[in-house]
């Protein structure tokens, strides 16, 4: 696929969006799914995530810059979302695919990991979910038969057994490093 560029007349910047969709994983695969959230959380957690510090802190490419992984088909994609300034564009895409091109490869440091685990375990707690919120809703879904996907990723990242190797397994495993595109829209930046 080539890369996507729609013109937008008048912007000082270009919203971009760099993506794949995650390979042999399916949405219901809680503990798959549960890893990827954690990994890519490390990429995209605010100000302590990978690519804010690099791009934004380190090379000055950008004000903001963040990662997700979007669930809403069968098939998730991990996505990230840039601005970058017209005449930094290419410079803020090589950056950015370089280090999704680490990032696919596992290396990721267990650092990283648990501190956008701590992360996740705090953003839960502060909205409500502690284990006991999470406890009682798994056993209300599993009296009903429905899934317990989101209270079973959280067990699971929550978990102090949890092993980093195997979240950079589903990584590797997930993504090919030279298959991320990108759509970009802004002023001046062609085909």
């Amino acid at each position: 696929l080539q890369p996507m560029h729609i013109e937008v007349g008048n912007t000082p910047s270009c919203a971009v969006f760099i993506g794949q969709p995650f390979q042999g994983v399916h949405a219901s695969d809680t503990r798959t799914m549960a890893y990827l959230d954690l990994a890519v959380m490390t990429l995209g957690n605010s100000f302590t995530g990978r690519l804010m510090h690099e791009v934004r802190d380190q090379q000055g490419l950008t004000y903001g810059i963040g990662a997700s992984v979007l669930k809403q088909s069968d098939q998730p994609s991990i996505v990230v979302n840039a601005s970058f300034k017209t005449d930094q564009l290419q410079k803020g895409i090589k950056a950015t695919k370089d280090i999704l091109r680490q990032f696919s490869e596992g290396k990721i440091g267990n650092d990283e990991l648990e501190v956008a685990r701590t992360s996740i375990v705090n953003i839960t707690n502060t909205m409500g979910l502690d284990s006991k919120v999470v406890a009682r809703n798994v056993l209300q879904r599993m009296s009903r038969g429905a899934q317990v996907d989101h209270s079973q990723r959280w067990n699971i990242i929550n978990d102090p057994e949890l092993n980093f190797d195997d979240v950079r397994q589903a990584v590797k495993q997930a993504l090919h490093p030279d298959q991320f595109r990108y759509a970009a829209a802004g002023t001046g930046i062609g085909q």
